[in-house]
């Protein structure tokens, strides 16, 4: 019994221990699903949980903005000393609708920052597409143009062929080259732009690149920060801000293999845009590289006043209102549940069940079904007219007139139907019927047992 109950055991627990493995093994592997999305409750790579635990424990207040930009004069009021930060990530996981906008113009013009982190120059798993998917999120959102490499290349190559026609009747005046030389050019920059831009960064790196931008010097809030990092999963495409109609952008950063700009400021009334072009900048997996953590601190000592908060926009990158991972899995009432279930169903397991079906007791036949039992093997293989035969002998065997005769030669002999019939109480009705089931038997013809068993029966009491 202790063996059987210890390999129950062992079985309880390895089944408890495979459950645990298809329920919750899979999730680092990323092949179960879409990639994490950078949220504040994100605790993978690319979330931000670190710098949110960061801005806690610093006395900052932090807030999961999961509504529309409705909310941000509610969660987030402005004034005096009240001045917050926004934390916005794009792509996000869901579009940008336009009745948020006025919202979040009135909210940035009344003191406040905007922080928006953008997938431009840096390609992390979680981005949708290459540079320009989102770009009416980004415009909406700052102003600003983003314009990829290849896509620029391709646009003033293009632009230099529609051109080429009249400027190389001057060149050729002026002794420079041939009017078909300067097409070529034109036409040979054409098909390269497009190249690259065919190319996109849609190919997966097997290990993730290291992206590094320089900071320009000489910006006073910026003071300590001279480089900045990033990681790519996919091949990356670079690109530059087009600057707005009648508008003031800063560029305050520039990336060192393409030198593109990577991070921008712009003032937005009594407010400020700060746009960020690496994707993972303060993201879990790249917030300590190069002087990022600097770059968070310079920039929330410079946004969020005594009584401000910093806030970031879960919202649209897919979290709702009732879902919070942190509160839900930081209850200690969670793990005592799952704990007491696990318990109650080994206990269960364990005292229950049964590896082994219990052995029933087999008890021996009584003599009635063992006669059942021959009676129904006789009466499936013993053809009808043989067994008809038999109970004739034995019905003639035990009458009188026959005794007298061996019991062999019986059914060799004539039966005693003149004997049967004189007999007080036998219907003549029925020493025929006998006489007919007796010659169909000894022909071989079908005989209905069960009623030639009863006849002979009656007429045995009626004779005794």
């Amino acid at each position: 019994m202790s063996s059987e109950r210890g390999t129950t055991a062992i079985l309880a627990l390895g089944a408890l221990l495979l459950f645990f493995v298809l329920m919750f093994g899979g999730r680092g592997s990323g092949m179960a699903g879409a990639p994490p999305r950078p949220t504040s409750a994100e605790s993978s790579g690319n979330g931000y949980s670190i710098m949110r635990r960061w801005l806690e424990s610093e006395g900052i207040a932090v807030g999961s903005l999961r509504e529309s930009f409705d909310a941000l004069a509610r969660l987030a009021p402005s004034g005096a000393g009240r001045e917050s930060l926004l934390v916005l990530t794009l792509p996000g996981a869901g579009p940008i609708q336009t009745g948020e906008l006025q919202p979040l113009d009135r909210w940035l013009r009344e003191g406040n920052t905007l922080l928006v982190i953008a997938a431009l120059s840096d390609a992390p798993d979680w981005a949708r597409g290459p540079i320009g998917a989102d770009a009416f999120d980004l415009k909406a959102v700052t102003g600003l143009d983003f314009e990829a490499v290849p896509q620029r290349e391709r646009r003033l190559a293009l632009e230099r062929r529609a051109t080429s026609g009249t400027t190389a009747d001057t060149a050729a005046e002026a002794g420079g080259a041939s009017p078909a030389a300067v097409e070529a050019a034109a036409e040979s920059s054409a098909q390269e732009a497009e190249r690259l831009t065919a190319a996109g960064p849609a190919v997966l790196l097997a290990a993730p690149r290291r992206e590094t931008a320089e900071v320009v010097p000489g910006v006073p809030w910026l003071e300590g920060v001279s480089e900045l990092a990033a990681e790519s999963d996919y091949r990356r495409t670079s690109g530059s801000v087009r600057l707005p109609y009648g508008g003031i952008v800063f560029e305050l950063a520039r990336d060192q293999e393409s030198g593109e700009g990577v991070l921008w400021s712009r003032p937005f009334g009594r407010g400020r845009i700060v746009v960020s072009a690496y994707g993972t900048l303060l993201s879990n997996r790249a917030i300590g590289l190069a002087d990022n953590s600097r770059l968070l601190a310079s920039l929330v000592a410079q946004s969020v006043g005594p009584d401000g908060m910093v806030l970031f926009d879960d919202g649209h990158q897919g979290l709702s209102v009732g879902y919070d991972p942190q509160q839900l899995f930081g209850d200690r009432r969670l793990y005592l549940t799952c704990g007491m279930l696990v318990a109650l169903w080994l206990l269960w397991v364990l005292g229950a069940t049964r590896l082994r079906t219990p052995r029933l007791a087999e008890s021996a036949p009584r003599p009635g079904e063992l006669l059942q039992a021959a009676g129904g093997f006789f009466a499936r293989v013993l053809p009808s007219h043989v067994a008809a035969q038999r109970l004739f002998g034995h019905f003639f065997a035990r009458l009188p007139v026959v005794r007298r005769q061996q019991a062999d030669d019986s059914l060799a002999q004539a039966p005693p139907w003149d004997w049967l019939q004189r007999q007080p109480g036998i219907d003549s009705m029925d020493v025929q019927q006998l006489r007919d089931w007796y010659a169909a038997a000894r022909n071989g013809r079908p005989v209905p047992l069960e009623k030639l068993h009863n006849l002979l029966c009656g007429m045995e009491k009626r004779l005794a």
